[in-house]
């Protein structure tokens, strides 16, 4: 009796019946399980696609999406356009063709490029260039919106909508965007005064100031005639007075009409 109590109470037994033996039933058990049952076949086969599946799935899902370089309002555009391509493809990247989604953003008037990629965390990266807008141009009863190129951005049905914007008139003055503005920044000092530019006869400018003032701007080098009106302007006031005509498109001379010559 106490030999038999020796040997089930003994530490090395104890460990046996406790840890070993379990791990030698169950290594049994799922040996003789996957003999009968290989993991190809029979009720194990469905499991594991399953699984398999929705791992595929899951490295495969869009799982959010990220625009660079937008505006607000263009952000928000792009965002409604990309929510409902995403829908149709089931957030899906494999149904995604990326080309396609390129030409819809690009569609957008204010858009000049796009850049898609689909990062490693199922993040949809947009990169957008973005044209910006600078100045209206009144056209044919209309005012449009134009970036630096003369691209116009959209039709302006409320001037005051953009009111700190200055306005070109006349025809192709949409060609001519960059010149319009390298104009207003010479005479940046008297801008407050400057009601818009209007291109005249395709070929020079006129600047319509208030009180019905107009500047007219050589054909030629009108930068240089507005930065020597500037430096009069500041060296006599010539601006200030009662002066309804400016004329600069005779090199070295200006000739001034003013309201009581009219």
């Amino acid at each position: 009796m106490n030999y038999l109590k020796i040997i089930f109470f003994n530490k090395y037994t104890l460990i046996a019946f406790n840890y070993v033996l379990p791990l030698v039933v169950a290594a049994a058990f799922i040996f003789m399980w996957f003999r009968f049952f290989p993991p190809d076949q029979g009720f194990w086969k469905e499991p594991l696609l399953a699984i398999t599946n929705w791992g595929d799935e899951q490295n495969l899902k869009i799982t959010d999406v990220e625009v660079l370089g937008a505006s607000e309002v263009l952000d928000t555009q792009i965002s409604l356009y990309l929510t409902e391509e995403l829908r149709k493809s089931n957030l899906n990247s494999l149904n995604l063709d990326l080309n396609q989604l390129k030409k819809g953003i690009t569609f957008i008037p204010s858009v000049t490029d796009v850049e898609l990629a689909i990062e490693k965390n199922g993040v949809l990266k947009v990169e957008v260039e973005e044209r910006i807008p600078l100045v209206l141009w009144y056209d044919n009863k209309q005012y449009h919106l134009l970036d630096k190129d003369g691209y116009s951005l959209d039709t302006v049905t409320n001037r005051n909508t953009y009111y700190d914007f200055f306005v070109i008139a006349g025809k192709d003055a949409d060609k001519k965007v960059m010149e319009a503005m390298e104009i207003l920044s010479v005479s940046e000092k008297i801008n407050h005064h400057v009601r818009g530019l209007v291109r005249v006869g395709q070929r020079r400018w006129d600047v319509i100031m208030d009180g019905d003032r107009v500047i007219k701007l050589p054909e030629k080098e009108p930068l240089e005639a507005m930065r020597k009106l500037k430096v009069l302007d500041e060296n006599e006031n010539l601006l200030s007075r009662q002066i309804s005509i400016l004329d600069l498109r005779i090199p070295k001379t200006i000739y001034v009409r003013n309201y009581t010559n009219q």
